[in-house]
């Protein structure tokens, strides 16, 4: 196993509601459950993620808009055993909408006690081009929690909903 290390610059919305419009047809839009725990949290957190049938075990280091990400893959086995040791589940699914200039779009629609919480999330390459980004229209964007602690998933966990 071997990690996987990058610079995670990524934006941050609450929105209002899942876009229907743009979800409608499944089989054009990739939809995939994700479980998701913390085994550590604050400035250095580690998360243990199924995600689909893969498991994985990241590493993310500092706030806002940049973070530093280690990320190797892990056997269901390995997810099992270290799963009662993290804090409180967060279920979820992600739909993940292709847009215009290679970005990806993730619409986070969370279950459970996060039920009626909906994120949406964009990766960039740089931080000029994640400061140049208008998110599309049709997102119903309540505001943007981008470094807001309140609406990390580590948070949240713990936490639960932001009042």
């Amino acid at each position: 196993m071997s990690a996987t290390t990058k610079v995670e610059i990524e934006r941050k919305w609450l929105l209002r509601q899942v876009p229907q419009d743009e979800i409608r047809d499944y089989r054009q839009v990739p939809c995939v459950y994700i479980d998701q725990a913390y085994l550590l949290t604050g400035k250095r957190e580690l998360r243990l993620r199924r995600y689909g049938n893969a498991f994985y075990l990241t590493e993310k280091v500092g706030s806002g808009l940049s973070r530093q990400e280690s990320e190797i893959a892990i056997t269901r086995e390995h997810y099992e055993v270290l799963l009662p040791q993290a804090s409180n589940l967060i279920r979820k699914y992600r739909f993940k909408i292709k847009l215009e200039g290679g970005l990806t779009l993730e619409i986070d629609q969370y279950r459970d006690t996060l039920a009626g919480l909906v994120v949406a999330e964009c990766e960039f390459t740089t931080p000029e081009s994640a400061a140049l980004f208008t998110p599309p229209a049709w997102l119903p964007v309540i505001k943007e929690v981008t470094g807001d602690i309140d609406y990390s998933n580590q948070f949240l966990s713990k936490y639960g909903l932001p009042t």
